[in-house]
């Protein structure tokens, strides 16, 4: 990677600051320069696709191999190391004496000079840093950050800007171009400011500085969710699970069978033996739990059947609890049924009675009639 010397210092940092990055700031200028980028798809077309092949098969190189944010520039910006369509913004986090923990970031507008250069929205970025301090006031500033492939010119003309709101701030910058997917390494690196004497002159550079990535519990989830993609085969999440376990039960079956073979070679003299190796795998037997043995015997068996016992309470438990349910059913039912059996005997006991009293009426009118007839 071609480095300006007249920027970047020779020599890394030496100053033994302790600096720590959340993921929460690699989120952040990944998903900034992703937008930054899908708006203006048309500037980097490559040769032999058209607008339509490119802009569907976006996606899938966007991680893997990612273009140059110059491209995307207007003309008027480009070849000057940056241009209102890059990426830059603010850090900031906690400082205790020589540990830095940079914990957010949050994004800064470019605007352009009458002659051209580029500059910082430094208006906004005290509105936004205000804003910052009134949710969060332990939050302090601590630098800013940028995308490319090594520092610029004018990338330290904007660090000269952000000097003014803090004496030595850091610089951490992305790399967006020649990505590696097969590296493990992130495309990131730090900047610290050193002042280096370069032909006779004090020059401000960039120095190398070492980091470390922390993170909390809820980044960590956050990142877990993140970085697992979602199965198109619906699997659930038992089953990714037990994935998981398979994979790593098969990972120590060939570790060991690693070895035992080099147990079977050094036995049959076709390799030397190693005491220090011989002392590590025996350490690592002893700690294996004996296999044999009355007392194993005896508290395996009490165990499994604990676990027996418990399962079977549990099943006990549910099944009487689903017994408990349908009685209170079948207790609904009957009371219904019983209910309608009494109002249907009710209506037919008054039935009964009102043509008891009618045959009553009949027959005293029946006998009145007679003793009428022999008077």
């Amino acid at each position: 990677m071609d480095v300006d010397v007249g920027v970047v210092a020779a020599q890394p940092s030496s100053s033994g600051l302790s600096i720590t990055l959340h993921p929460l700031v690699i989120l952040n200028i990944s998903d900034q320069f992703t937008r930054t980028k899908m708006q203006h798809p048309a500037s980097s077309v490559p040769p032999g696709e058209t607008r339509s092949t490119t802009v569907a098969s976006r996606c899938q190189r966007l991680v893997a191999e990612t273009t140059s944010m110059l491209s995307c520039l207007p003309t008027g910006c480009r070849g000057i190391g940056i241009g209102i369509g890059a990426v830059i913004g603010a850090l900031i986090g906690v400082q205790t004496g020589r540990e830095i923990e940079i914990i957010n970031s949050f994004e800064v507008p470019l605007k352009a000079g009458a002659d051209g250069s580029v500059s910082a929205d430094m208006d906004y970025f005290v509105f936004k840093q205000e804003q910052y301090r009134q949710v969060f006031p332990s939050l302090d500033f601590l630098g800013w950050y940028s995308t490319g492939t090594s520092p610029s010119p004018a990338d330290m003309s904007i660090h000269q800007q952000m000097s003014q709101h803090n004496e030595a701030p850091l610089f951490l910058q992305m790399r967006t171009e020649d990505l590696n997917p097969e590296s493990s390494d992130l495309p990131l690196i730090v900047y610290e400011t050193t002042v280096d004497i370069v032909g006779g002159a004090a020059h401000t550079l960039f120095a190398k500085a070492q980091f470390k990535v922390e993170t909390s519990d809820a980044e960590r989830l956050a990142v877990e969710h993140v970085a697992h993609a979602t199965n198109a085969g619906g699997d659930t999440k038992l089953v990714t699970h037990l994935i998981g376990q398979q994979n790593a039960i098969r990972m120590l079956h060939s570790r060991v069978a690693a070895l035992v073979k080099y147990l079977e070679e050094v036995q049959q003299g076709s390799l030397p033996k190693d005491h220090t190796l011989m002392r590590q795998i025996s350490s690592l037997c002893n700690r294996l739990p004996t296999m044999q043995g009355d007392d194993f015997e005896s508290e395996f068996n009490e165990d499994y059947n604990d676990v027996l016992l418990m399962t079977f309470l549990a099943t006990v438990t549910k099944g009487a609890h689903q017994l408990n349910e349908l009685v209170d059913k079948l207790n609904i039912i009957g009371g219904k049924r019983a209910q309608r059996n009494v109002l249907r005997m009710g209506s037919m006991t008054g039935m009964g009675m009102g043509m008891g009293v009618g045959m009553g009426s009949i027959g005293s009118y029946s006998t009145n009639m007679g003793f009428q007839m022999q008077m």
